[in-house]
């Protein structure tokens, strides 16, 4: 069952990252805007902070697999009405917006609900080699789908790489219900949504690290909207990628292979230096990389500053998870993770909203450069905070 449900949710990740290139591709064709293609960003990312606390509370309390199925179908028919729609000469720019904003709304509960069922499939005592095949995967799909969805584009057309993206979804769906899910223990204590949230915000509050880090966190994913918001501009027009090439799907996988490096990275890093080390380093770095995204104007030199940016945030939202894992209740490690994922990663919309309102008026170089200034004054933040301090307490008090 544990195959089972793996392979399903890794066709529907698969299709989603083919999709990272289709949907700004097809705004971009249609509008000329950079705007309109970060704020399609935006619209993207937004659902997990407006949904995730709910999802995460909510799957916990609804049968995963149906609700894994369910969303599934929602996704494929939100991303199928935009080649339906262009089949008959209806499709808008608003429809586009919609069906994005649907489809990623859906998969916020889907995965939700999928990081619920694992542990219900897997012996407790193999539940951490699960866990690594399960990320290993969508490394994996991160770099690969859209390397694919970029050759797809180039052999076909964007509305193809959407048709396989809304496939992905009815495949996934079809192969979870046949998955069996185990009856859930009965809780203890009556549910209570507010509750639930209200101990997962006063751990992260009351925690001097948890709170630095998941500040720094937020920071750290508003460069990464205004970056990844405008990934496909400034591919078309410093770099003259051709929209209608597979090379603009390379600048997508160049992420995908800065979070792999990433994944090797942290834990030797973290065993020579401290997280508020790792924290102030890698915003550093970012700001070096994005200076040199800014001022190369060939592919080469683009991509490898692509990835040691990806790199940096990357390794900076994992530090962050690491210590929310090491310091956390069992009890709480749920709500905790769930409701610090969202304020960190919450930074993404805002950053790529963001990049939308800048761009038009002030042009692309200026608003990519305001994701140097972001991340600048957040290392210089976390250097003059007790950020430092406090995580030396933690190695001083794991050693102890």
């Amino acid at each position: 069952m544990f195959a089972l449900m793996v392979t399903a949710r890794t066709i529907a990740w698969f299709g989603s990252a083919v999709a990272l290139v289709a949907f700004p591709l097809i705004v971009y064709r249609d509008t000329g805007s950079a705007s309109a293609t970060a704020l399609l960003t935006a619209v993207e990312t937004t659902p997990y902070l407006l949904f995730g606390l709910f999802a995460g509370a909510a799957a916990d309390r609804w049968r995963r697999r149906p609700t894994m199925v369910i969303t599934a179908v929602i996704a494929c028919v939100a991303v199928a009405s935009v080649p339906a729609a262009d089949a008959v000469g209806t499709l808008s720019t608003p429809h586009l917006f919609v069906a994005a904003f649907a489809g990623a709304t859906a998969m916020v509960f889907f995965d939700a609900a999928g990081f619920g069922l694992l542990p219900a499939l897997v012996p407790r005592d193999r539940l951490a080699d699960a866990v690594g095949r399960q990320t290993a995967t969508a490394t994996a799909i991160t770099m690969a789908g859209p390397a694919v969805g970029g050759a797809l584009v180039a052999a076909a057309s964007p509305m193809a790489a959407s048709i396989l993206n809304a496939v992905t979804f009815a495949v996934a769906a079809v192969m979870l219900a046949r998955v069996r899910e185990p009856a859930s223990p009965a809780r203890s204590t009556p549910p209570d949504l507010w509750r639930d949230i209200a101990e997962g915000v006063r751990f992260i509050r009351r925690h001097p690290l948890v709170r630095l880090l998941t500040l720094i966190g937020t920071g750290n994913s508003v460069a990464g909207g205004i970056m990844t918001g405008l990934l496909v501009a400034t591919a078309v027009q410093r770099y003259g990628v051709d929209e209608d090439g597979g090379q603009l799907g390379l600048f997508f996988t160049a992420l995908g292979v800065g979070t792999l490096i990433s994944t090797v990275l942290l834990p030797r890093l973290s065993r020579r230096v401290t997280a508020g080390t790792i924290a102030i380093a890698g915003l550093s770095v970012q700001a070096a990389a994005i200076t040199v995204w800014i001022l190369c104007t060939s592919s080469a030199p683009g991509l490898g500053a692509l990835v040691v940016f990806q790199t940096a945030s990357s390794t900076v939202i994992l530090n962050g998870i690491t210590v929310r894992h090491l310091v956390t209740p069992d009890h709480l490690q749920g709500r905790v993770n769930t409701t610090a994922r969202m304020l960190a990663w919450g930074g993404q919309p805002i950053g790529a909203g963001l990049a939308g309102a800048l761009v038009g008026p002030f042009g692309l170089v200026p608003t990519l450069a305001s994701a140097v200034a972001v991340v600048a004054v957040g290392a210089v933040a976390a250097a003059l905070s007790s950020l430092r301090e406090v995580s030396a307490q933690l190695y001083a008090d794991a050693d102890a």
